[in-house]
């Protein structure tokens, strides 16, 4: 068996170009542990916050991204009680660290990979699959008489999303950046007249999600999940329905395109946020949900629960934007943080 670790490692956060490729011996299995050579990696946008240093839930000091992966079982803690065995190919999650082609878990996090996936399919699938089913689902609660606005109905969550909505028979606003991205959104069953493209000008957007509403002879909207929060936030919130509930799990309007903060910009941006009072909430009957996936790692009863009930879905194999090779992780990185793909980005080994 190889005695070597190779780890993409970011050396300190707060640059993306802070980072080193190292090589390692490997260190003893724990005895509660399981081994896998970690065959793909997917990627998400917490990876580059947490690369940036603009994350809470970023490890001190260096550290690996990586928050899902496919491999092999190599090796099996002595105190390990499960149905894995060495051989096993699998999927997993694990709370940063997977950029690395050996990754130590529990087998709390383990899950046979589905044997018609590709490894770089497998590793596209738990991450944003559990924060779609967790916001709309956990938080939301979404039924079949919801009308949710989507944002980056494109991406990995988004898509995800979509088949959990179609899933529940929900009606939905899909919101995405370009035109380009309509044709992913048909090959998974979306009508065109139930996607809008999102306008930078706020104002502009507004109008287009009221005459939206208006086609579609609806009030307002009952969830909005939203990934891009910013100066988006105020036209989605003012749209809420009462007893309508705001789901926000990203940030992605406070994403550049550089390779360390601009804490003015982002300070502007900060600065000029809408803020909403909570007597508000109270006249309205608002919820507003924000949530970071990684908080909930530790809850292995819900995560286990939630796969269970996500398990009645019939999910497509999960749609990849681009394969880079851990070589090329950086430029992976970059083109993630871009915000021009469609689906996941992953990195194979």
């Amino acid at each position: 068996m190889q005695d070597k670790n190779i780890r993409y490692v970011q050396i300190k956060a707060g640059n993306l170009k802070n980072y080193k490729i190292v090589e390692e011996d490997l260190k003893p299995l724990s005895e509660n542990k399981i081994r896998i050579q970690v065959k793909a990696v997917g990627l998400n946008f917490a990876d580059i916050f947490a690369c940036l240093g603009l994350y809470s839930a970023t490890p001190k000091g260096s550290f690996s991204p990586g928050l899902e992966f496919s491999g092999i079982i190599t090796e099996l803690g002595k105190n390990v009680k499960s149905n894995f065995q060495i051989g096993d190919e699998v999927i997993g999650t694990t709370r940063f660290g997977a950029l690395s082609n050996y990754v130590d878990v529990s087998s709390s996090y383990l899950y046979p990979k589905p044997k018609e996936w590709s490894f770089e399919e497998a590793a596209s699938f738990f991450v944003q699959s559990l924060t779609a089913w967790y916001g709309l689902v956990e938080l939301g609660r979404l039924n079949e008489n919801s009308y949710v606005l989507l944002q980056s109905a494109a991406g990995g969550v988004g898509l995800h999303a979509l088949q959990i909505l179609h899933h529940f028979n929900a009606k939905y606003c899909a919101i995405v950046g370009s035109p380009k991205k309509i044709e992913i959104l048909k090959s998974y069953g979306v009508d065109q007249n139930d996607v809008l493209i999102r306008n930078n000008r706020v104002k502009i957007f507004f109008k287009d999600l009221q005459n939206h509403l208006k086609q579609h002879k609806k009030r307002g909207f009952d969830i909005v999940f939203d990934a891009v929060s910013g100066k988006f936030f105020k036209p989605q919130f003012q749209l809420l329905n009462r007893g309508g509930i705001y789901v926000i799990y990203g940030a992605a309007d406070l994403m550049s395109n550089s390779n360390k903060p601009n804490y003015l910009w982002l300070a502007y941006k900060y600065l000029t946020f809408y803020r909403v009072l909570p007597l508000n909430l109270i006249d309205r009957n608002y919820g507003i949900f924000g949530f970071n996936l990684i908080w909930l790692y530790d809850k292995t009863e819900l995560f286990q629960r939630m796969i269970r009930e996500m398990q009645k879905i019939n999910w497509k194999k999960p749609h990849i934007a681009k394969i880079f090779d851990f070589k090329d992780s950086y430029d992976a990185l970059k083109f993630l943080q871009s915000g021009e793909s469609t689906g996941k980005v992953v990195i194979k080994f």
